[in-house]
């Protein structure tokens, strides 16, 4: 797809407790062309409009869907085939400054913090990671078991340093999948369907969060399309 769209037709829940419509709207979000339908989640009708609103969504091409924080209605948009966003593909992207955002917040100096990458096989996100990592902390600890080897080769010819084994006791580490270890002073984990950040917040200078929407997912988007760098993101 091309820069600026976004995949699939995106739709858009918001709350509206004054109404009970679920009038689909073509609208734009930060530049991003949504199928919005203003939901009143209040009363004891609140599922069955939630159940329409999905439908209308549905039958007008949305795939994936922004909803409030918290949202309860879920069920209903399954049904309807309407999926969430899933902010991962992002957060995966950004496993190196998040580590380095970890050992910051624990007054760590990267060049003196051992961080270990934990993956079931030598994937491109924990490939990136490795690349980024390598040259801005002391030790770099791999736990990979398919391509784990030549990862470490590649990173020895690029940047003429011997990884260390992993250990217990890193200041740091990233889990690419679920059977990884979970040992470590701080410990992200980044796959499922909620990640673990180890407590780290996202924000993007400029860019106000909505008051009710998801803003993890609402990142993704705006990543997807072109009009969200992973430089624009701070995480603290």
């Amino acid at each position: 797809y091309a820069v600026g769209e976004v995949r699939g037709v995106l739709g858009q829940v918001v709350y509206q407790r004054d109404g009970k419509g679920t009038k689909v709207v073509r609208a734009p979000l930060h530049g991003v062309p949504v199928l919005r339908v203003a939901l009143d989640p209040e009363g004891f009708w609140a599922r069955r409009r939630a159940g329409r609103a999905a439908r209308r969504l549905a039958r007008q091409g949305a795939a994936r869907v922004l909803v409030p924080e918290d949202f309860p209605f879920w069920e209903e948009l399954s049904r309807a085939g309407l999926r969430p966003v899933d902010p991962l593909p992002l957060l995966r992207s950004c496993a190196a400054p998040m580590a380095l955002a970890l050992l910051r917040r624990q007054g760590e100096d990267p060049l003196r913090a051992a961080v270990a990458l934990r993956g079931s096989r030598a994937e491109r996100d924990l490939v990136r990671a490795a690349e980024e990592l390598c040259p801005r902390v002391r030790d770099l600890c791999l736990s990979v078991q398919t391509g784990g080897g030549e990862l470490e080769r590649y990173l020895h010819r690029q940047y003429g340093v011997a990884l260390r084994p992993d250990w217990a006791g890193v200041q740091a580490a990233i889990r690419f999948d679920p059977r990884a270890e979970e040992a470590g002073q701080a410990v992200l984990s980044l796959f499922g369907p909620e990640a673990d950040l180890a407590g780290l917040a996202v924000s993007v200078p400029g860019l106000e969060r909505q008051k009710e929407g998801q803003w993890l997912p609402l990142l993704e988007i705006l990543w997807e399309t072109g009009r969200l760098e992973r430089t624009d993101l701070e995480f603290t």
